[in-house]
C-alpha cells in the first residue's frame, strides 16, 4: 500500500503544481424536509484541478445523452477529500457552476489516487 500512498501523493503534488483551485460542492438531502421535498445543503470543499478536454471520439454509445459539446472532463485530486464525488453533484470553476454527470475514479487497492469527473 506504501507504493499506491506514493502514488497519490505524486498526483496531489503535481495537480496542485499544474492545476487550479476548483471547488467541489457535495449536496446533501438533510431531514426536516418531506420525502417529496427533502432539504438540500450544499457543502463546498476545495480540491486540486485540471480542465480537460473531451474529444468526440471519446464519447461513450451508453453516455451520448448526457456527453455532448460542452461537457467538461476534470481531473481531481482525491487526496484528503471526505467523500468521493457523485453523480448530481457540483465542481465551480471560476465562478461557473457544472453538474456532475459521471465520475470514474481510480482506486488501486483500495487507495484513493484520482477522480475524473464529467461535467456538464
Amino acid at each position: 500500500m506504501a507504493f499506491y500512498d506514493a502514488l497519490a501523493a505524486t498526483a496531489l503534488r503535481i495537480l496542485a503544481a499544474k492545476g487550479q483551485d476548483l471547488t467541489l460542492r457535495t449536496i446533501v438531502d438533510t431531514t426536516p424536509g418531506t420525502a417529496y421535498q427533502p432539504t438540500r445543503t450544499p457543502t463546498d470543499v476545495t480540491v486540486k484541478g485540471i480542465l480537460d478536454s473531451v474529444l468526440m471520439s471519446e464519447v461513450d454509445a451508453n453516455m451520448g445523452d448526457v456527453i455532448g459539446k460542452s461537457t467538461r472532463r476534470y481531473i481531481i485530486a482525491a487526496s484528503g477529500l471526505a467523500a468521493d464525488p457523485a453523480i448530481g453533484d457540483q465542481v465551480v470553476d471560476n465562478s461557473v457552476v457544472h453538474e456532475i454527470v459521471n465520475v470514474a475514479s481510480v482506486n488501486p487497492a483500495g487507495t484513493p489516487v484520482i477522480h475524473v469527473v464529467m461535467c456538464n
